[in-house]
């Protein structure tokens, strides 16, 4: 009896591959209430937030509105998502309009970072002038671009692990598990990229999508985390002058946790 129990546990693991990856692709465990997936922890938020509300509300944790750069990360959310709901995505116009073929990938929209939109599951393609992006309720998962940026929608935080995003107004803090200290691998603090811990100084026009200035800051955050399983953001921001005045800076870190303590 116990061989065939052995047997189904194995046939089931097989045919569903995607069902195992939720606990191992991320280095470092999710807390409770988000779910692992290929190297990401994504939080299923159940607010109601316009679009610009609900990536200010991710950035305070170190994340962002969820990027969908393939199938399986669809299908992923899919699983944990209402079909009921619209949910928002990270989609939104291009970081800069210098970007090459801008205009002919998807509409001419991009995920938050920049990078392009290589596989997409829209209802119809982004028309000119779409700002934002959501999953359509009732719609089989699929994604709308729309103009109206204010709705209040429920949404989707990516965490990626080993990166942070700290804007300068939040005291954004990184911590490792119990036993584990932080380790540094590099950062730079000022403005790369326009969606990003976006504030009035920085509205989303053409005039200002472009990176005005960053320091490498590396050093600096290795130095105030060493040995630290928490090392608290804000401390770390306010050592630095600031690069960006016009459009205001934010801290992009990278890192790892390790057990023990660091040399």
């Amino acid at each position: 009896m116990c061989w065939i129990i052995l047997q189904l546990l194995i046939l089931v693991t097989l045919s569903c591959p995607s069902c195992a990856e939720d606990e191992t692709q991320v280095t470092d465990p999710c807390p409770e209430h988000q779910r692992a997936f290929g190297g990401s922890c994504y939080e299923f938020v159940g607010h109601q937030k316009p679009f610009l509300s609900a990536q200010a509300w991710c950035e305070e944790s170190g994340g962002h509105l969820a990027f969908i750069p393939d199938e399986d990360t669809q299908h992923f959310l899919q699983r944990h998502l209402d079909p009921k709901k619209d949910t928002w995505l990270g989609v939104a116009p291009p970081a800069s309009p210098k970007l090459p073929d801008s205009a002919t990938v998807e509409g001419a929209l991009s995920w938050l970072d920049g990078s392009h939109i290589t596989y997409s599951n829209w209802v119809t393609s982004p028309q000119p002038g779409a700002a934002c992006g959501h999953i359509l309720k009732d719609s089989g998962f699929q994604w709308e671009a729309i103009t109206d940026c204010n709705k209040k929608l429920h949404f989707i935080c990516q965490f990626e692990s080993g990166r942070s995003i700290v804007c300068a107004d939040r005291d954004t803090t990184l911590q490792c598990g119990s036993g584990q200290v932080l380790i540094i691998h590099g950062g730079f603090y000022g403005r790369k990229n326009i969606h990003y811990c976006r504030t009035p100084r920085s509205p989303p026009t053409a005039s200002t999508q472009h990176q005005c200035g960053w320091v490498d800051v590396g050093d600096s955050v290795t130095a105030h985390c060493r040995g630290r399983q928490v090392c608290q953001m804000a401390e770390v921001v306010n050592s630095i002058s600031e690069p960006c005045p016009q459009l205001g800076s934010y801290l992009s870190v990278d890192y790892h946790c390790k057990d023990g303590r660091s040399h």
